[in-house]
């Protein structure tokens, strides 16, 4: 009974497309090989040691792009923010704290925003894209379990 009270309060959103689990796959085997590459190849001249860098920073972004597709694969859960007796936050039976990722849906954009939850005397959306407000109950939110 609770997890069909779960499933009528919210929204189970479909998994992605699976041709981005087979580019996740190739992604994958791609950053192996690029830094087995990259750690092989001595640094001899100045230039090698910039280059050395960009590469590394390159990798970063590709692990950076990796684990979100990841965090895009799990399942999505969206409902109505609510502020709970203990004072934290939850979607239904799901609990939120700091740290945790979240999407929250602006109206004004009309879009969904990535950030992680925080706390400073508040609890807030940590999310430079919309100067991080501060969380309420009745916010549309995402969560992926």
């Amino acid at each position: 009974m609770e997890l069909l009270n779960i499933l009528i309060k919210t929204k189970r959103v479909d998994i992605m497309n699976n041709s981005y689990i087979k580019i996740l796959d190739k992604l994958s085997f791609t950053i192996l090989d690029l830094k087995k590459s990259i750690d092989n190849t001595p640094q001899i001249i100045n230039e090698d040691q910039k280059i050395h860098i960009l590469l590394d920073d390159l990798l970063d972004k590709l692990d950076y792009t990796t684990n979100l597709i990841k965090y895009f694969n799990q399942t999505a859960i969206v409902g109505i923010l609510k502020e709970l007796p203990n004072g934290r936050y939850g979607i239904d039976n799901y609990e939120i704290t700091c740290n945790t990722p979240l999407e929250v849906y602006s109206d004004e954009y009309d879009d969904w925003f990535l950030g992680r939850i925080e706390y400073s005397n508040r609890y807030y959306f940590c999310c430079d894209e919309l100067n991080n407000p501060l969380l309420f109950s009745g916010m549309k939110v995402k969560i992926r379990i």
